[in-house]
């Protein structure tokens, strides 16, 4: 498969969660991921989502993007949202940053401070 790269961009509303989540599951079954994978990238995505849509401030923010890229074996997925929307902190007792985490391959957060924009970083390899 050559890369392909899909964007979105979301309003901050928990009722396009099933939008992203149903987006990732197409683009997991295009790459041929086995069915727990699917399962995997669909909720470390519902789970990133529902996180960022529960801790952003809405006076600072309206919508975060995401954008899928999808290479031979792996499928990255970049959040973006703005640092000022929501602190994404790592902390080790947040159960969703805990399957998140179990779930993919990668995870990281980067913050860009000369941006003021927050990437969280997913990975999963096939499998």
């Amino acid at each position: 498969m050559s890369n392909n790269t899909i964007k979105l961009s979301l309003p901050l509303n928990p009722a396009y969660v099933s939008t992203i989540r149903l987006t990732s599951s197409s683009i997991s079954e295009r790459m041929n991921f086995n069915v727990s994978e699917v399962e995997d990238i669909k909720t470390a995505i519902s789970e990133t989502a529902t996180y960022i849509i529960n801790s952003c401030n809405p006076q600072h923010c309206s919508s975060f993007d995401v954008t899928f890229k999808m290479e031979a074996e792996k499928l990255f997925v970049d959040i973006l949202i703005p640092t000022a929307c929501s602190d994404f902190l790592e902390s080790q007792d947040n159960m969703s940053l805990i399957m998140i985490k179990g779930c993919m391959n990668e995870f990281k957060v980067d913050k860009d401070k000369l941006n003021n924009v927050t990437n969280i970083h997913l990975m999963k390899l096939k499998g």
